[in-house]
């Protein structure tokens, strides 16, 4: 089934041959859109120019805003993307993705440093690290602007956020924590971000003020709500794939 185990051998344009060995199990049958920068055929320290999405048909480019350009990281034998310099930091998007009414998102990410914000756009909605240190998810308020829900201490390390986008029901999971809701309730998406789903914030403050501050590992993307026992599967099957960066 898509998402649980897949072999990949396709070649992405600026990224060179995705990796033919199989794809791990991502715990959850359905997904619709997958990413794994640790499948792009780059050394240590190159740069990344797009992340192929290897289950649909959105990859991720890289926009020319900023200066540094996102390079392949490593902890433990284990790759991932990450911005690795101080200054002005480029992002990845594309800005055609329709993932539909109702979808879950989840992010294996890292935020080490708590001046530097960073978002995850996803069709209308938008994981956000703030620059207290706290995590939150937002969306439409009902009238056009952004309404948040739940907020939490930003993980000290690598940490997976997994957002159930679906309007009232929405939900921000951080690891296995669920977020109580601290503010306003979101109703539906945020019409000004319809359709864009991106790595990075394309804003002045998204300057990284030292190195090693953000990283992306893995995302997931479902054309529906995840349940408690779905979420608890992906991030069992994400600690199993990941054991240099999960505990």
């Amino acid at each position: 089934m898509p998402g649980l185990g897949l072999t990949i051998n396709r070649t992405g344009p600026g990224t060179g041959p995705i990796l033919p060995v199989a794809l791990h199990s991502n715990g959850v049958g359905g997904a619709s859109h997958r990413y794994v920068p640790e499948r792009l055929n780059l050394a240590t320290g190159a740069p990344i120019t797009k992340v192929p999405d290897l289950i649909g048909t959105y990859d991720l480019t890289q926009v020319s805003a900023g200066t540094y350009s996102p390079i392949v990281g490593e902890t433990g034998g284990q790759r991932y993307l990450k911005w690795g310099y101080a200054g002005p930091t480029k992002y990845l998007q594309n800005i055609a993705a329709d993932l539909g009414t109702v979808f879950t998102f989840a992010t294996l990410i890292r935020m080490s440093v708590a001046a530097s914000p960073l978002a995850l756009y996803a069709d209308g909605y938008k994981a956000r690290v703030y620059g207290n240190g706290q995590w939150g998810l937002e969306g439409g308020n009902g009238a056009g602007a952004a309404g948040v829900l739940g907020y939490m201490a930003r993980p000290s390390a690598f940490a997976l956020l997994t957002a159930v986008c679906d309007g009232a029901n929405s939900k921000l999971q951080i690891d296995g924590t669920t977020l109580t809701p601290t503010t306003a309730t979101i109703v539906g998406a945020d019409p000004t971000n319809n359709d864009v789903l991106r790595w990075g914030y394309p804003v002045a403050s998204s300057t990284l003020v030292s190195p090693e501050e953000h990283a992306i590992v893995e995302q997931n993307i479902w054309p529906f709500a995840l349940t408690a026992d779905q979420r608890a599967a992906h991030y069992a099957a994400m600690r199993a794939k990941w054991t240099a960066l999960l505990a």
